[in-house]
């Protein structure tokens, strides 16, 4: 029996950093633990135990505040990893010793520490406590999100900070995709997660790539199980039988080739007697089989002995077991990564299907826009607009519950979209024509609309309404989620459902890697994605694969830019300069070589004249470069008119004859009742548009081409007088 659990532990080390002992059917443990360590030794409410190949017992204290480290024979803490850590809930070693763990700050993160550090080095930001922590054989890093309904992975081995959402739509369910309070994960060689579903009582299997779990104990299993209240622990051992922590309940329940059955704390009542369990947290075996629980209301570690002259197996069936159990492992391994390399997406040359109009250096617009769609046509609220490269325009009617369709140069829609989406924020169109629209406030998803068809498809399901929705050029479908503060992506080739985080942490805040309110988004060609961060007013540039942003407009810019309030759409040009929606400015602004500046809406007041907008939302260029906004206090589309796009001066240089002479007698163009008195500056641009600066009145007269009295007057501040 000796040398059959040396070659366990040898066989472990080359593959897990944890024990999964291989047990006989009838093993069994003795009921009445001996405490392990107590509150005197480790303060109280121990959360988390992790027990590595070596038997090094790791727990984490929340109420010391740290990690504490036992070896092999030590009744005492041989180590205390404090440092920055609060609170510590989930925990995992690896192989090589580092500790990962969970630890409250701000903006919520796991730690690494690794051997004789003095601090941590945060690894993910998850803006809530991870309640459990797994790392797979891939290095790829699990957080448990008990508060938000979701488990979210990241790989430690790319540089890429992004976390994908493997199990858990964000909202407490207990349909097969979601997920209610989880807390104890486990991932086998198999990379198939299991899921401790606390507050549906339940144990969920998600397979690898799926998001929709099997229940495989407890409550809607759909063989018999067991009955479940409250599991916060799940834990395999080597023949992939489940060992389950039931909080409530007070007790460790098993499953073997007869059934599920009761291990230990199986008095019937929690309580603090050596047989019993008060509100146990989780579990972890060590090499020889026993059993170490977090008895957390009674605030010991409770170890419970295996009986092992149950167990009657030969050394040569064991052995054989082990080694099958090695071979696939290895075998996973190598199958998944063949499977990556093959799936490296490498950058796409097909075309884009919106428009990216190239403009000079200063290229202007019509001040006075032209109501393009009113409420008789869109209805109230209108807040999406796409227009494609064919110049058909889709406007999202968030009134109405509809999509409608102007093909080019129609003047009333072509078509209307109805279908069994509620309040929809956002809309994007492929060089298919296959249009995604958002259906996230009252669904829960994504849906896609092919050509002709009467009813769209999910594509991506997602826990609030997207107020942006994009498509990159490599097909991938990104959602803003406004309410949850992020932004998430999900390939529209894949079969899997699995989404990713590419943007902020899930928690409103002002730091680079996150986001207050996200709405409008933009991915150029290069997978940089671009976020109007509406409530911290400044646009986020978050380059490929990084949750780490830039600044490049608004609050927070390293360089001057313009001062935003509440931007809600983002538009890059041929050039890559910035088009932004100023919401609560009412107004459009954009970049150029010479810096940020208002380019409609500038009157400096909301209103629903032609110059003025109230709360805009989105905009759109058509392929002559032309603007469309959504006016969405109007109830209204408006189309601002580019004016010049060419690289010639803006002021008249005419050819003269030698001999030109002018009529010494001139006509008044403006006397003083128009212009004031002492009229100071003009201008005439190529339009033949006149600008007069009126020095008295402190106005701008603006007269457009033959034009008999000013079109528009710019009204500027009353001189000083000393």
């Amino acid at each position: 029996m000796s040398i059959w659990l040396i070659i366990v532990i040898i066989g472990q080390v080359s593959a897990l950093s944890y024990n999964r002992p291989q047990f006989c059917s009838n093993a069994s443990w003795y009921p009445n633990a001996t405490t392990f360590a107590d509150m005197s030794m480790m303060g109280s409410q121990p959360r988390d135990i992790f027990i590595n190949t070596n038997n090094t017992i790791y727990v984490t204290s929340q109420a010391a505040n740290s990690v504490l480290v036992w070896s092999e024979g030590n009744t005492i803490p041989i180590k205390n990893v404090s440092g920055n850590l609060s609170n510590p809930f989930g925990l995992f070693v690896t192989t090589a010793g580092e500790i990962y763990v969970d630890s409250d700050n701000p903006t919520g993160r796991i730690d690494k520490w690794t051997l004789n550090s003095t601090t941590g080095i945060p690894i993910m930001y998850t803006c809530t406590k991870c309640y459990d922590i797994f790392i797979d054989m891939n290095n790829n890093l699990y957080c448990s999100m008990y508060n938000f309904q979701q488990i979210v992975t990241k790989s430690l081995g790319v540089v890429s900070n992004a976390l994908t959402i493997v199990a858990g739509t964000g909202t407490a369910g207990n349909t097969s995709s979601m997920l209610n309070s989880p807390y104890g994960i486990y991932v086998n060689t198999n990379f198939d997660l299991y899921v401790a579903d606390y507050n549906n009582n339940r144990i969920q299997l998600f397979q690898s790539g799926q998001l929709n779990g099997i229940t495989v104990a407890g409550a809607g299993s759909l063989n018999p199980t067991i009955t479940l209240n409250g599991p916060t622990g799940i834990v395999l051992d080597a023949d992939n039988y489940l060992y389950i922590v039931e909080f409530n309940n007070h007790r460790i329940l098993g499953s073997g080739p007869n059934g599920f059955r009761c291990l230990v704390g199986c008095s019937g009542s929690g309580g603090s007697a050596s047989n019993q369990l008060s509100n146990p947290f989780t579990l972890s075996f060590d090499s020889y089989g026993n059993m170490f629980v977090t008895d957390y209301s009674n605030n010991r570690i409770q170890k419970f002995a295996i009986l092992t002259n149950l167990c009657s197996e030969t050394i040569t069936s064991t052995l054989m077991n082990i080694n099958t159990s090695l071979n696939t492992s290895q075998s996973n391994i190598l199958s998944t990564i063949t499977t990556q390399s093959s799936n490296i997406i490498l950058p796409s040359t097909k075309n884009v299907s919106y428009n990216r109009p190239k403009f000079n250096a200063f290229p202007s617009w019509n001040p006075n826009g032209i109501i393009f769609a009113n409420n008789s046509t869109v209805g109230v609220l209108p807040i999406g607009i796409f227009i494609d490269t064919n110049n058909t325009i889709y406007v999202v009617d968030r009134g109405s519950n509809e999509i409608q369709i102007w093909f080019n140069n129609s003047t009333s829609p072509t078509q209307t979209i109805q279908g069994n989406f509620f309040t929809p924020s956002s809309i994007f169109v492929t060089t298919n024509g296959d249009i995604y629209i958002d259906n996230g406030q009252a669904n829960g998803q994504v849906d896609k609309w092919v050509s002709n068809a009467i009813i769209g498809d999910p594509v991506m399901y997602v826990s609030s309404s997207c107020y942006g929705l994009f498509v990159d050029i490599n097909d991938t479908l990104y959602c803003s989620m406004y309410d949850l503060h992020q932004v998430i992506a999900q390939s529209l080739h894949s079969m899997s459902n699995k989404t990713t985080i590419v943007a902020g942490t899930g928690c409103s805040g002002s730091t680079s890697n996150m986001l207050s309110g996200p709405c409008g988004i933009y991915v150029d060609t290069n997978f940089d994605l671009y976020v109007a961060d509406y409530h911290n007013n400044r646009i986020q540039l978050f380059q490929s694969e990084q949750l780490n942003s830039i600044t490049i407009a608004g609050a927070g810019s390293l360089d001057t830019t313009i001062t935003l309030n509440g931007p809600t759409g983002i538009v890059l040009d041929a050039d890559n300069y910035l088009y932004i929606v100023d919401y609560n400015n009412n107004r459009i602004v954009g970049s150029g070589p010479n810096g940020f500046r208002c380019l409609v809406g500038c009157s400096g007041s909301s209103g629903s004249a032609s110059n003025q907008l109230l709360y805009p939302f989105t905009l759109s260029f058509d392929s002559y470069g032309n603007m469309f906004v959504s006016d969405y206090g109007n109830n209204r589309i408006q189309k601002f008119i580019l004016l010049n796009n060419t690289h010639d001066p803006s002021y008249n240089q005419p050819k003269f004859c030698q001999n030109a002479s002018w009529n010494p007698n001139a006509s008044t163009f403006a006397n003083s009742s128009t212009v004031g008195a002492n009229p100071w500056g003009i201008f005439v641009n190529t339009n033949n548009t006149i600008y007069v600066a009126g020095y008295s009145n402190s106005l701008i007269q603006i007269w457009f081409n033959n034009s008999i009295g000013p079109t528009q007057t710019i009204q500027g501040c009353q001189k000083m007088v000393a």
